[in-house]
């Protein structure tokens, strides 16, 4: 027994002695710092979330996310008790008695983190803890930063009251759509004050901060709802409301009145943020498809893919970053001249425009629209539209292929009667012919030689975002295509061509880091897709296009090499103009944004103007 004894208080006193020391090291790594944080504060420190700058090509700001976010201070008296005890039941019970942390969610952690081998480091926050992450530590899981954010939650609650951290808390969550507090949200989602919200509103409110994009009222009002009801029967089980408030709120049938207080953003500014988000995408592990063996998959997919999306943008907005970009002004300036001027006396009419670099193959220039149709841009078609490409699409999906297969410029084709089965006998046309007059029934014959599939496989590799199965068909080989493409797409695919046949991911993002100065710019090496010599041998007979083909109408008198393809759709609902230069790489587009028949709308009309204004 004796033995036992001493093995028993040797065990002990091992333990008190690994606790001090762990005790020591926490102290002198983390609660020393947090201390001095703390002391530091203020309550200005939690009037505000961490705002995200674009910048363009020469450093200046092009868009400070923060200036548009929305935020409605409440002080603590005029927090209704609904919305505090909402919060309370679905996130921390036992605020009003722990010192900033729950020991036993503590306890969870480190064990999760012992027993997955530091792979899971997840677990229980407290509303304290939250505010330490979202003021001062930021949100990436990692267990220093576990560890720092419980010292600087035990900092907070020496030096700040409950009531001040319930009044930060409120005030700083993020309610989605740019809004940020209770106050902002209540006021852009029901258009009215906190205090006159009703308890089912309150809570369907209070869903929202848990995953503002999931939560989403507008786009995932169904999932608002669910949680809603989580938070009414946490309020009834802690008995912060009665049995009858429980029910009547269940009842209650949620009417949103939104008041449209988003900022708006130009051009460049709105597909800044596109790739910015796509990269945090990317950082959070999201698996990117460019192919799809059905539109019903597609669409699956793009479900997945929006839910993804609105949680990467959610971060961009709060979380901090910079984002440097290839944003040109002088390009961007002259761009949209040219297709305001190319279009000033058609009122009917839009156009888009993406002009890569040739050199670096970011994009340097971006336009969705005429500027006296945007004010405040909503749409950006120029790479959130997608339409029919015509036969702008041949050299990329058709001639290319063909060419890498065995096919040159004097190979002879067959031009086939294509209201009749593709066999039939049509007469001999030569290749760079053909894609100089731009015959279809050259290109539907040479396709079929090649084969579809294998003709898609191209696009597919230069990564066009809505190929589906159901665009296996010849139809494609003249852009009578399921999805569409848009300008962004088509310009990168029209730089690879111009890049040595190397395709380089469209973007304009130079450089981005996030609030700790952490870079996450996700580099893609350059794909070889068309062979070197292929590339130049369709360049060369572009440029015949330009000189003698169907946009000969161009006048291009420049010494300056261009190159390019028109297309124009069914009815002339599409017209296209895609080209290159030595500089860049310019895709137009032009149509209604309803499609609507034209039949003074082609290829070598409007395009062809806008883009040798921008390129002369």
């Amino acid at each position: 027994m004796k033995i036992i004894r001493r093995i028993f208080i040797g065990i002990l006193l091992l333990c008190v002695i690994a606790a001090s020391a762990g005790g020591i090291y926490f102290y002198q790594n983390y609660m020393k710092e947090a201390e001095q944080v703390i002391a530091n504060s203020g309550a200005n420190d939690f009037k505000k979330h961490q705002n995200s700058v674009i910048y363009d090509k020469n450093g200046k700001v092009l868009v400070n996310l923060s200036e548009n976010a929305n935020s409605k201070y409440l002080i603590y008296q005029d927090i209704p008790k609904n919305v505090q005890n909402a919060f309370i039941a679905v996130e921390d019970r036992a605020f009003w008695k722990h010192h900033g942390v729950n020991v036993k969610g503590i306890a969870r952690v480190l064990i999760k983190y012992m027993t997955s081998g530091g792979k899971e480091k997840h677990g229980a926050s407290t509303i304290t803890q939250q505010v330490i992450r979202n003021t001062f530590i930021g949100k990436e899981v990692k267990m220093d930063r576990k560890l720092r954010e419980i010292a600087y939650s035990f900092a907070l609650e020496q030096k700040y009251s409950k009531q001040n951290i319930m009044e930060f808390y409120i005030n700083n969550i993020y309610f989605g759509h740019q809004q940020y507090g209770i106050e902002s949200a209540s006021d852009y989602y029901f258009g009215k004050s906190t205090k006159k919200l009703s308890l089912a509103e309150t809570a369907y409110l209070c869903a929202i901060p848990n995953n503002p994009s999931y939560y989403d009222p507008l786009n995932e009002p169904n999932h608002t709802k669910q949680r809603q009801r989580k938070i009414l029967k946490d309020m009834y089980e802690t008995k912060l409301i009665t049995s009858g408030q429980y029910k009547s709120a269940l009842e209650e049938t949620i009417v949103l009145n939104r008041q449209k207080t988003e900022q708006t953003y130009d051009d460049p500014s709105t597909y800044a943020i596109y790739c910015a988000t796509v990269q945090i995408m990317k950082k959070d592990g999201f698996h990117f498809r460019y192919s799809f063996g059905s539109l019903k998959r597609y669409r699956k997919y793009k479900k997945k893919y929006n839910v993804a999306y609105r949680n990467a943008k959610e971060k961009l907005y709060t979380e901090g970053y910079r984002v440097y970009t290839s944003i040109d002004p002088e390009a961007q300036n002259k761009l949209q001249k040219a297709v305001d001027d190319g279009l000033k006396e058609e009122k009917k009419l839009q156009a888009a425009a993406t002009s890569i670099d040739h050199k670096t193959g970011k994009v340097v220039a971006i336009v969705g629209g005429k500027t006296d149709k945007k004010k405040t841009m909503g749409l950006n078609r120029a790479f959130e539209s997608k339409r029919q490409p015509g036969s702008a699409i041949k050299p990329i999906l058709v001639y290319g292929p063909a060419i890498d297969s065995g096919y040159h410029a004097g190979s002879a084709l067959q031009n086939v009667a294509i209201s009749k089965h593709v066999a039939d006998y049509g007469s001999s046309i030569s290749l760079e012919d053909a894609l100089t007059r731009s015959t279809n029934g050259a290109a539907y014959w040479l396709c079929n030689q090649i084969g579809i599939k294998r003709c898609l496989n191209y696009l597919k590799r230069m990564e066009f975002g809505s190929i589906v199965g159901e665009d296996e068909t010849l139809a494609s080989s003249l852009g009578g295509m399921t999805l569409g493409v848009n300008t962004v797409e088509m310009a990168s695919a029209y730089h690879c061509l111009l890049n040595d046949g190397k395709f380089i991911a469209p973007t304009c993002i130079e450089h981005m880091e996030d609030a700790d100065g952490i870079g996450l710019y996700f580099v893609k090496e350059p794909k070889q897709i068309y062979k070197k010599t292929t590339a130049k041998e369709l360049l060369s007979i572009m440029e015949n296009v330009i000189q003698n083909g169907t946009a000969k109408n161009m006048k291009w008198n420049s010494k300056r090499f261009a190159a390019g393809k028109t297309g124009t759709t069914n009815d002339g609902k599409d017209a296209w103009f895609a080209g290159v230069t030595d500089e860049y790489s310019t895709v137009v587009w032009a149509g209604c944004d309803k499609p609507k028949a034209n039949d003074e709308l082609y290829g070598n009309t409007y395009p062809v103007k806008i883009w040798k204004a921008y390129n002369k």
